[in-house]
């Protein structure tokens, strides 16, 4: 019985101080040197605490508070919300130590992390020769208080007056910046309190990302030092002596900057230019035209917006993924985007496209800058667009069981129908005017007769037709075509232009499932796209599969005969 209660009692001291998988310890390095520091992290996951964890066994770490960040995911459904809390640690003293467990608390729980072994080496940082200045690392950014996505230039210079060798960098992580490497290492001298000093320099561009008050960890620089007899600029030294060296880490201090949130929306951070046209002001209905849109400048345009234009009826807008080229210099990034927006005309007209205006922020002038780039203008004339090959192709399909003749007399309807003039100088040249006018009363008489009981022969027909021509469909063209001429033939609406856009406007008032509609639209999109940027990677058999087995479940069960 005694066993049972003194199980029973170690089993729940063991539970209460187990780890709990929510808030997890973490550094970047296990092993450092005497005057070393790490970035020490506690993430904790899906917790909601107002209170800041306690880390225990941190007496041989000198700890500066970093600050907090946040992220929060959904991946299939399924919420996950990580909240971090960050530290500079310093080693102290030689040895193995074990630091944490971080404990917080959340309502009545205690909840308590990992822990993680650090071992400490007896390489010291040298601060003697820091204090002499013999040796010393300056790091220096050309800003301390910046807005998020503004370019910071830091640099990053090794003094020294004595010979050193193999040096090697650290660089801390600094998560909370884009960095790019400006330049490689530069070698100059530099006179300081009248003594010469050989400098050697990196610089690198940084990029805040999120807005608070962010902490960059100190470089650190480990070499292999001369005695304070080999002083660099001493003219007189031995050259065939034996260096007398060891190895030493020397560190720079932390270097804080503020990031502040724009105050409106910006397209962009930097001084720049910019160009806009298009390739061609007058086009054809189913043509397509080019908007070019070209900035450059200094700053770094990978963190830039994308060109936003205005909506207009009639026309379709496909943008390409933006080009962006860097080049770097000691001073900073320059950089030129190129955006291209493909415009496809559906209708004729003349159309003013207007870009939305581009706001960005002059880091030189500390001036939001406004932009209202000039409308583009587009004439779209009449042409051998979809709807006339639609009904071409229906008419030779359909009509032959209604007699030779007709298939010409529908077909000269509709071009009237939608608009399209029809030449008659030649009738005028060879015909008499009273034999064109007769003709032209008989044919609208027999039309009118005629085409109620015609209409009813394509709808009724409309599925048989598009499954005995689609085995023989072989490109996008093609199979485009054939889906227009379903649609337009089942759904009765022959009056309207056969574009993808005016079906999908049909089929929403015929009662169709949303979700057959929304893959309607996904197929129809992906159509146009590969059709007007003559794509060649679409898998044709497997398009026609997917639209023959939608279209052959909607004529069955939900289009209005």
């Amino acid at each position: 019985m005694l066993k049972n209660i003194l199980l029973f009692l170690l089993l729940s001291v063991s539970l209460t101080f187990a780890q709990d998988k929510s808030i997890i310890l973490s550094v970047d390095k296990s092993t450092l040197s005497i005057g070393e520091t790490t970035i020490l992290n506690i993430s904790l996951l899906n917790i909601k605490s107002s209170e800041q964890p306690q880390i225990e066994n941190l007496g041989n770490f000198t700890v500066n508070y970093r600050g907090t960040s946040s992220k929060v995911s959904i991946v299939n459904g399924d919420y996950k919300a990580e909240k971090i809390y960050s530290y500079i640690i310093r080693a102290e003293k030689e040895g193995n130590f074990t630091i944490g467990p971080a404990i917080v608390k959340v309502g009545n729980k205690t909840l308590r992390s990992n822990t993680i072994d650090i071992k400490v080496t007896k390489n010291k940082i040298d601060n003697r020769n820091q204090e002499d200045k013999n040796i010393f690392i300056k790091v220096s950014p050309t800003k301390n208080s910046v807005y998020l996505n503004q370019e910071i230039i830091l640099s990053v210079r090794l003094y020294r007056r004595l010979n050193t060798y193999d040096i090697r960098m650290n660089i801390p992580a600094i998560n909370e910046f884009i960095i790019e490497k400006l330049t490689d290492v530069k070698e100059f001298y530099e006179i300081i309190n009248n003594k010469k000093y050989l400098v050697s320099e990196i610089k690198y561009a940084l990029y805040p990302t999120q807005t608070g008050v962010f902490t960059i960890p100190p470089f650190v620089i480990q070499c292999n030092l001369e005695s304070n007899e080999n002083i660099i600029d001493n003219f007189f030294k031995n050259p065939f002596a034996i260096a007398n060296t060891r190895e030493v880490s020397i560190q720079s201090n932390p270097t804080n900057i503020e990031v502040k949130p724009f105050s409106k929306p910006i397209y962009a951070v930097g001084n720049y230019t910019f160009k806009y046209n298009i390739d061609k002001s007058k086009i054809k209905i189913g043509e397509s035209a080019t908007i070019t849109f070209t900035i450059n400048g200094e700053g770094n345009l990978n963190l830039s917006d994308k060109l936003t234009l205005s909506e207009v009826i009639g026309l379709r807008y496909y943008p390409d993924k933006p080009k962006v080229t860097i080049s770097k210099t000691e001073n900073g990034v320059l950089s030129e985007k190129t955006e291209k927006i493909v415009v496809i005309s559906e209708k004729e007209g003349t159309f003013k496209i207007s870009a939305k205006p581009i706001i960005f922020y002059n880091p030189t002038t500390e001036k939001y800058h406004e932009i209202n780039l000039p409308a583009i203008n587009i004439d779209v004339k009449g042409g051998n667009d979809d709807n006339l090959k639609i009904v071409e192709k229906s008419t030779k399909r359909e009509i032959a069981s209604q007699g030779e003749y007709l298939d010409t007399i529908f077909t000269n309807f509709k071009l009237e129908e939608q608009g399209i003039k029809l030449n008659y100088k030649f009738a005028i040249i060879y015909f008499l005017p009273i034999l064109i006018f007769a003709l032209v009363i008989i044919l609208k008489i027999y039309l009118n007769t005629r085409r109620d009981s015609y209409y009813t022969v394509l709808k009724n027909n409309a599925f048989h037709n598009f499954k005995k021509s689609i085995d023989s469909i072989s490109t996008i063209e093609e199979l485009s075509d054939s889906v227009k001429v379903y649609f337009t033939n089942k759904t009765g609406n022959f009056d309207k232009q056969a574009t993808f856009e005016e079906i999908i406007k049909i089929l929403h008032s015929q009662n169709l499932p949303q979700e057959q509609l929304s893959t309607l639209e996904t197929i129809f999109c992906e159509m146009d796209k590969a059709k007007f940027s003559k794509r060649n990677d679409i898998n044709i058999n497997q398009l026609k599969r997917e639209l023959f087995e939608i279209i052959k479940s909607i004529n069955s069960e939900h289009l209005k005969h």
